[in-house]
């Protein structure tokens, strides 16, 4: 595991070459010729007032913007109802737009308001001041002390999971993973932001089923083209309030606790998410505010983690197991590394996880191919050029994080070949490849993420092979994140526990 660092530095600029302006003599750019008007912009075919509202394939929509970038080329242009939409598909120029958050690009007002009604609007939501300050706060609570003091339970958690799996499989029954690795990533994500083992007992259940249905709640409001549940409540959006109320219900005393232990134990290291961000709250850094976050703002925040982190990290893994099943050697390479790096005879620890080179060459040429935050949806926060194209202030900003990395590149770059990321001397494999995003708002937890996929592929590997298939690879389905449509995936025990 790489140390934790701070990811508000947003790095160098895109230069004048990035974009292709001219270079005078002496390397000195050229004047840049006077930027275009957004309406200027090539755009698919559109209905009157409606604009392209009624074109969108909500479940396919990566597949659909990417096979118009392919046409009309890496800037284009949408109109939703009045909005303008500009879409980016050259991955420097939406790097570009990324870094210029969160002054100058803000979350898609849509997304905000759906999660600000869902109490999901913690870090991820939030904007200017108050998104500078719960950043520093999480970004300390992330730190590699807490996630090596989670990760036994974290262990505890994917043994439990793999002993299912390995005992579905030996009663000739195939796992179903499509359905088993979101429930692990939601069990691990509660426990990493609370300490809470949903898996452990039969008081959690409650708990589980109401995070799983607010989840797939997002999408569909987000999507919905008139917003009926702020006037009408029906039967269905009622059981969406009574889902909050009891999230709500079930985090508060867990604060509680949480806090006690903490006045009882100052200087106890903290064991998982929540404990980390009361440690980071009481001791401010030197110039640093103190950040006072009541019991109801550390339930927003820690709901929208355990959101965040649920389909990313599971679908992350399903894209993995169903390349390497089309790709047997990749599948017994991970393996024979693990056997080299951790202990054969017990639980994969801490340390020999940070010696995996081909598991995480793995993950990222699966994210590389199928990265599951695939698309982001911005607003404009003022008037801007982008790309040479001039974006007024309210107009739309999405950005198409695949697009470049099977457009350009090497001419193998739509095989998938983790080796890539081995032998690179430094620089990136893939610099249009990425996966948690970029600039200032670089996703906090994804060294969180990395453990828990490398923990899990640790537990799986030494007992399962993953038999391989000729089948083509999952269809994908976009519901904010892009996951597969199926998973038909086929093991065989290779050594019976005891």
């Amino acid at each position: 595991m790489k140390p934790t660092r701070d990811a508000t530095d947003p790095g160098p600029r895109p230069g004048p070459a990035d974009f292709g302006l001219p270079l005078q003599a002496g390397g000195a750019p050229a004047s840049p010729p006077a930027p275009r008007p957004l309406r200027a912009l090539p755009a698919p075919p559109a209905l009157p007032l409606l604009g392209h509202l009624l074109s969108l394939d909500r479940r396919r929509l990566q597949q659909q913007l990417e096979g118009w970038a392919a046409t009309l080329g890496p800037l284009y242009r949408l109109q939703l109802g009045r909005r303008p939409v500009l879409v980016v598909a050259d991955h420097a120029l939406a790097q570009d737009v990324m870094r210029r958050r969160p002054q100058r690009v803000l979350r898609s007002p849509t997304t905000r308001r759906v999660c600000q009604e869902l109490g999901v609007d913690g870090l991820f939501m939030s904007e200017g001041e108050r998104w500078q300050a719960l950043r520093r706060l999480t970004v300390r609570a992330f730190t590699p002390d807490m996630l090596r003091a989670f990760h036994p339970q974290l262990l505890t958690i994917g043994t439990r999971w793999r002993d299912r799996w390995v005992r579905s499989v030996e009663a000739g029954l195939p796992p179903d993973l499509a359905r088993d690795l979101p429930r692990f990533s939601l069990e691990v994500g509660v426990a990493l932001a609370t300490g809470v083992d949903l898996g452990a007992g039969p008081g959690s259940q409650q708990l589980q089923a109401d995070i799983e249905f607010l989840i797939g709640q997002v999408w569909r409001r987000i999507n919905s083209t008139v917003p009926l549940w702020r006037w009408f409540k029906t039967a269905p959006e009622r059981a969406v309030d009574d889902a909050i109320a009891r999230v709500r219900v079930a985090l508060l005393p867990l604060i509680e606790q949480a806090r006690r232990h903490r006045a009882e134990d100052p200087d106890a290291a903290p064991r998982h998410l929540l404990d980390a961000l009361l440690v980071a709250q009481a001791r401010p850094e030197d110039g640093e505010h103190p950040i006072e976050l009541s019991d109801e703002q550390l339930v927003r925040l820690l709901t929208e983690l355990v959101f965040a982190g649920e389909d990313t990290s599971a679908y992350s893994l399903a894209w993995l197991l169903a390349h390497s099943s089309r790709h047997p050697g990749a599948w017994h390479q991970l393996q024979m590394e693990i056997a080299h790096s951790c202990d054969p005879t017990g639980l994969p620890d801490y340390d020999c996880l940070r010696r995996l080179p081909y598991t995480e060459a793995l993950i990222q040429e699966s994210q590389r191919l199928k990265p599951v935050i695939s698309l982001l949806m911005f607003q404009s926060a003022e008037d801007q050029v982008v790309g040479g194209v001039q974006v007024p202030r309210g107009a739309g900003l999405m950005t198409l994080n695949r697009f470049s990395a099977l457009q350009a590149g090497p001419e193998d770059r739509h095989q998938f070949r983790p080796e890539r990321w081995l032998a690179v001397d430094g620089q990136a494999a893939c610099p249009s490849s990425m996966p948690f995003g970029a600039g200032a708002r670089t996703c906090p937890g994804r060294y969180a993420a990395l453990l828990q996929m490398k923990t899990l592929l640790a537990l799986l590997a030494p007992v399962l092979d993953l038999l391989p298939s000729q089948a083509p690879l999952p269809q994908e389905v976009l519901e904010v994140t892009l996951r597969p449509a199926a998973l038909d995936l086929q093991w065989r025990v290779r050594q019976r526990r005891p």
